[in-house]
């Protein structure tokens, strides 16, 4: 009902607008000058018209999806979306994001992977485009080797692909095959060329783990990133970031790395680090104390 409300009262809005204008002319002018002006500015009567039905177009075409959104009908959704998809073979970046967030919330990573193999065989430009996104389905089904050979695909060696997230992705899947050296050099790649924070202290997280990679660079980040942050801060950032499907979904051990490495330069956060209590996403272990 939402929806639909919010169509009519923009149409009408729009429609008022235009009849407003146009009418200034007569107001200002009086008809006798008001036609003439008509009569040489009908081209802007076109483009309106042309805007309108365009933007009526989009809603209208995508009606019925908007409808199942507005009721939360993640059933129905996934049923249209795979429809229009896998049938029809109708594929935009929009309807594809929206089906892996239906994916997502309904706990169905085996349906990830199976739409990266048909983008694979499609659109493989669509597939580079959503890679992080599918990538959640072998995290969520604990797939690693799959992880980290699904990745190995687009990460490069001279630059970090989707600011880092890619490589990550790449090393945590190297990381659980004991790849212990590989994992920990695209770690190392991420401190020296990562400019998301977010991906940096994963990386830190995750690297802190391997004996003997306590370095200097690390410790660098570490200081960087704590005093930059403050709880409250790190807290904020991962909640505005959590309309990225990847990032929601590392939510848990986001919050947890922001926390160990703002205790460890913040004054104001406790000095205990986290216990060895398992971490809820991906089983990445949490920190002992130190």
């Amino acid at each position: 009902m939402k929806f639909k409300l919010i169509f009519f009262i923009f149409n009408a809005i729009v429609l008022f607008s235009f009849l407003f204008i146009s009418m200034l002319p007569v107001l200002m002018l009086g008809w006798e000058y008001a036609a003439p002006f008509w009569q040489n500015s009908w081209y802007l009567l076109l483009l309106f018209v042309l805007i309108l039905a365009t933007l009526d177009s989009y809603f209208i075409i995508n009606w019925k999806l908007f409808t199942l959104m507005e009721k939360r009908d993640w059933d129905e959704i996934r049923r249209y979306l795979e429809i229009q998809i896998f049938e029809k073979s109708r594929l935009n970046e929009q309807h594809l994001q929206i089906l892996l967030n239906t994916y997502v919330v309904k706990s169905e990573s085996a349906n990830i992977l199976r739409l990266a193999g048909y983008l694979k065989d499609t659109r493989p430009r669509l597939r580079f485009r959503l890679q992080l996104s599918l990538g959640i389905g072998y995290m969520l089904e604990k797939d690693y080797r799959g992880l980290r050979d699904f990745f190995s695909g687009y990460v490069r060696d001279d630059k970090l692909v989707k600011s880092g997230w890619a490589d990550w992705y790449m090393a945590f899947g190297m990381l659980r095959c004991d790849n212990t050296e590989e994992a920990a050099r695209r770690l190392e790649f991420i401190l020296e060329r990562g400019k998301d924070d977010m991906v940096v202290v994963l990386a830190l997280y995750l690297l802190m783990e391997i004996p003997g990679r306590d370095s200097d660079k690390a410790d660098r980040w570490l200081k960087k990133i704590g005093e930059k942050y403050s709880s409250a801060d790190w807290a904020q950032k991962l909640e505005s970031r959590k309309d990225r499907l990847h990032v929601l979904a590392l939510s848990g051990v986001l919050q947890e790395a922001g926390e160990w490495v703002v205790a460890k330069y913040n004054t104001d956060m406790p000095t205990a680090l986290p216990t060895d209590e398992v971490s809820r996403e991906d089983n990445i272990p949490a920190r002992n104390e130190s």
